[in-house]
């Protein structure tokens, strides 16, 4: 790969930092100059004809540009993992997001869940407690102050439980989609990212 060609690649990326070769390292993962030019081939598409990369080594997040893989930003949200690499943390405590990757360095401040996953906490507790309380009503006739203390209970316990996934979720999908400050100046005609296995 020509130098230009390497420049370019370097200046719409828009990430962490680049070294003093002007070869972007990140994460736990160092590439040398060698290993690009080892891992790259040229395609006759329209990302080759413009001189960016048509394939990049793995990387824990891919590339900065190219289509991010959704499902698993969103699972890796789930379990509370950084959307980039899915081995760092995302939470600091019970709700509040790290600003960056313990990990792979992954910016996450720029995320916007606001008040999303409350609603959504609000709407699946609410769908399985609703018809939960009336089956118990119709089935077995408890005391109403049992009734109440018991299914009190379980709705807070679930919502604690839930709260923090559906924020997890809520960053994940905003990261694959690039919303707010996740996005970064894409490239025309680029492949999608090379994203982790699992």
């Amino acid at each position: 790969m020509s130098e230009e060609a390497d420049k370019r690649m370097v200046a719409t990326s828009g990430r962490n930092g680049t070294a003093r070769d002007g070869i972007e390292r990140r994460g736990p993962l160092s590439w040398s100059k060698r290993n690009w030019d080892t891992e790259m081939t040229d395609d006759t598409d329209k990302g080759a004809a413009a001189g960016y990369p048509t394939q990049m080594p793995y990387v824990p997040h891919g590339p900065d540009f190219g289509e991010r893989e959704l499902g698993q930003a969103v699972w890796r949200g789930w379990k509370r993992r950084c959307p980039a690499c899915g081995t760092g943390p995302m939470m600091k405590n019970f709700l509040k997001v790290r600003d960056t990757c313990t990990v792979c360095s992954e910016e996450l401040h720029h995320q916007r869940a606001d008040d999303g996953p409350a609603y959504l906490t609000i709407l699946v507790v609410g769908h399985a407690m609703a018809p939960l309380l009336g089956a118990a009503w119709v089935t077995w006739r408890p005391d109403p102050a049992v009734l109440a203390t018991v299914f009190a209970i379980g709705t807070v316990a679930a919502s604690l439980w839930l709260l923090p996934r559906f924020k997890g979720m809520m960053v994940g999908f905003q990261w694959a989609k690039r919303m707010h400050g996740f996005a970064a100046a894409l490239t025309p005609g680029a492949r999608p990212a090379v994203e982790d296995p699992v």
